[in-house]
């Protein structure tokens, strides 16, 4: 349903009606297939013709996580990821600084105490035997 009149919408809303007393803006966007911002269009068309319909004004927050946000989701916080990266034996920083993430990563997990860097070798090393919130210390 790419363009829909203010005739068709209608028709549309008349179906959803029948079920449902109140119509979010966004559920007509979604069976409709209309951007929602159209949709607000058509709505604000449709009331200044005529008394066809009562529209009032609500705030609805949808959240959705990002790329950032879905990758956090799937592999876990930047400093979580840096520390799964460093070998038991060490890391020399180098080598550190190209695992995913490694600024912010070594930075934050280095605050937590999960992982510390070995000032004679130059190296770091994980200070935490298990996944971090159990923090069994070496």
């Amino acid at each position: 349903m790419a363009d829909l009149t203010a005739e068709q919408l209608l028709t549309v809303f008349e179906k959803l009606f029948i079920s449902n007393e109140v119509v979010p803006s966004t559920k007509l966007a979604s069976e409709t297939g209309l951007p929602h911002q159209k949709v607000i269009g058509l709505i604000k068309s449709i009331s200044a013709a005529g008394d066809y319909i009562t529209t009032s004004d609500r705030t609805e927050t949808h959240l959705e996580l990002l790329g950032e946000g879905l990758e956090i989701a799937k592999n876990g916080s930047h400093e979580f990821v840096f520390w799964k990266n460093v070998p038991e034996e060490g890391i020399g920083q180098a080598d550190a600084m190209k695992l995913p993430n490694a600024k912010i990563g070594m930075g934050k997990a280095l605050a937590a105490k999960w992982i510390k860097k070995d000032k004679s070798d130059g190296k770091i090393y994980r200070m935490v035997t298990d996944e971090p919130g159990k923090l069994n210390f070496y």
